[in-house]
């Protein structure tokens, strides 16, 4: 039997409620507004890189290696999105503080030999996952 992800089953839950009418029109805009604010979050986090494609390889292997890795993925996502950075500078010089304390507090992911910051692995995994 097919598993539909819990995304998946949310987003077609809230289409069926609003479609029957159960589902208040406010949570269904907040709704509208949070998807729109994630895919211009994962389009401003593409741009950061050189090379998009080899950071969603990164993003991909640590999904596959670290079990809880969608999850703080999303974290930092919700995160990013809530200190609406003004622009990619500042969306830089947000991730790079994050992981300098990172770095600091001994939170880092081994991939394949490459050492790197859980914000580094979570921001790859969000081009991955966005």
């Amino acid at each position: 039997m097919h598993a539909m992800p819990r995304r998946a089953f949310l987003t077609r839950a809230v289409g069926v409620l609003a479609f029957l009418g159960l589902a208040p029109a406010g949570a269904l805009a907040r709704s509208s507004a949070r998807r729109g604010a994630t895919v211009g979050l994962g389009h401003r986090i593409r741009e950061m890189f050189a090379a998009p494609g080899h950071a969603r390889d990164v993003g991909s292997a640590y999904l596959a290696r670290y079990p809880r890795g969608r999850s703080s993925a999303w974290a930092l996502a919700t995160s990013l999105m809530a200190a609406d950075p003004d622009g990619p500078d500042e969306l830089y010089a947000l991730l790079r503080r994050r992981r300098e304390r990172d770095f600091r507090a001994d939170r880092i992911v081994v991939l394949e030999g490459w050492i790197m910051s859980a914000t580094e692995a979570q921001t790859c995994a969000l081009v991955s996952l966005l």
